[in-house]
């Protein structure tokens, strides 16, 4: 596996849905921490790695991202088992069938399974 591959898949397995993207902004502040002289969070939790510098007139560069995903909440779950979400951010319906999903949980609520294999939507 290259590095680039390791790096790419270490950033596509954080689970950060719309509105909870503080464990990409935690990965992303401990890396950029070492080459900058600063890092500032907005209002917004955008995350901001500052290098300053000497030179007059010096040039700025300015990488930007999105740090959430899309995601989906259980908004009822049936007696057979199966249950019904709605959608946290935009998604392609026609693609949404064939992904595996991620369950997270909140504390208080029991989950027996870690993935999900199929969902009809």
């Amino acid at each position: 596996m290259t590095t680039l591959f390791s790096k790419i898949k270490e950033v596509t397995e954080l689970s950060a849905i719309s509105g909870h993207e503080a464990p990409v902004r935690a990965y992303l502040r401990e890396k950029i921490t070492p080459h900058v002289d600063e890092v500032v969070t907005d209002g917004l939790g955008g995350i901001f790695g500052i290098k300053h510098s000497e030179v007059a007139n010096a040039p700025r560069v300015l990488v930007a991202s999105h740090m959430d995903e899309v995601g989906f909440m259980v908004s009822e779950i049936k007696p057979d088992g199966t249950f019904r979400v709605v959608e946290i951010g935009g998604w392609n319906p026609m693609v949404v069938s064939s992904q595996r999903l991620n369950s997270l949980r909140a504390k208080d609520v029991k989950f027996q399974s870690s993935q999900v294999q199929y969902l009809h939507i």
